[in-house]
């Protein structure tokens, strides 16, 4: 009979790259790379490989999800000087923010080991582009849509609204060719995928759509009638 190692070593291996660490899960963007990752433990040996903050990250990871796990500190004092790096160029703000050349060496060792790579936000996308193994984009939202929405409906800042439109321009031009390096990319709605791809066939067709649900065997619904009307908002309280 096969030991647990024994048999992990038969799965495939995937190289989970993420821009933060998603422990604690605290957002909604962590919850979906963790519940993927979940999904994809149990046909695959997944390795993370995530950026991590000035404090470093003690938060405790669910077990049997990832064989291996590695993390690189990101100075915020580094992802600032990056974006002022980046201003006078057409590199978006939020791929200059995270990156690292540490973290890129430490895909360089890491992808020949692993059959594919799994980049959670195009934040990432750039570590895997120059591996010739399957790539996947997780791309979650167009962020420059988010981008856009705030353009068109104001901010509470003029500085913020001023960034905002400098880097939408740029990032939804990015969002749109970066999924040529890519095997497949995913967005959660058909909103962001046709917003980005609507008039281009060929990227269509790269792209699917992976909504975010409910495990109704874990959070079961139950309906109760009450006297009067209510609204739940539920979401992250800080996002525009």
């Amino acid at each position: 009979m096969l030991d647990f190692q024994s048999q992990v070593n038969l799965r495939p291996r995937v190289l989970v790259l993420a821009p933060r660490f998603p422990y604690p899960i605290i957002g909604g963007d962590r919850l979906r790379l963790h519940n993927l990752c979940v999904s994809l433990s149990e046909r695959y040996s997944l390795t993370l490989l995530s950026l991590s903050g000035d404090t470093g990250e003690a938060a405790e990871v669910p077990p049997h999800v990832f064989d291996r796990i590695e993390t690189v500190r990101l100075p915020r004092w580094q992802s600032r000087l990056n974006c002022l790096l980046a201003l006078p160029t057409r590199i978006p703000l939020q791929l200059a923010y995270f990156w690292n050349n540490e973290f890129a060496d430490k895909v360089a060792e890491l992808a020949p080991e692993h059959d594919a790579i799994l980049c959670h936000l195009v934040r990432s996308a750039e570590y895997a582009l120059p591996y010739d193994i399957p790539k996947v984009l997780e791309m979650t939202d167009a962020i420059s849509l988010n981008y856009k929405r705030v353009r068109e409906t104001g901010s509470p800042t003029r500085l913020r609204k001023l960034i905002y439109s400098l880097e939408q321009s740029r990032l939804e031009a990015y969002e749109r060719q970066i999924v040529d390096q890519f095997d497949t990319a995913v967005l959660v709605s058909h909103a962001d995928r046709s917003f980005l791809f609507g008039d281009d066939p060929d990227r269509l067709g790269k792209v699917i759509v992976c909504s975010n649900g409910v495990d109704t065997s874990r959070l079961p619904y139950q309906f109760a009638e009450h006297p009067e009307d209510r609204i739940a908002f539920v979401g992250n309280m800080t996002t525009l």
